[in-house]
């Protein structure tokens, strides 16, 4: 979902997202703001699909280390 919604023209086109559910976690990504939604929407079906009863079988989230993000750029035409 997010490498569907990384396209952009300029800058602007761009918006930095938490990337995580309730079994996974991920550091912070860069999207093109009109796909926000759609991730969004993936996250919530996967919080409510697979990932419905990811704790309460004894499963546990690996947050990963990650920098601080810097804000979001269009580089070659991806969010970055």
């Amino acid at each position: 979902m997010i490498e569907a919604n990384g396209a952009c023209e300029k800058d602007a086109d761009c918006q930095s997202i938490a990337f995580q559910s309730n079994c996974f976690d991920s550091c912070t990504r860069a999207i093109n703001v009109s796909g926000v939604s759609a991730v969004d929407a993936a996250i919530s079906k996967a919080n409510a699909g697979t990932c419905a009863n990811y704790k309460e079988d004894g499963c546990s989230v690996v947050i990963p280390p990650c920098v601080p993000p810097t804000p979001p750029t269009c580089v070659a035409g991806r969010c970055t």
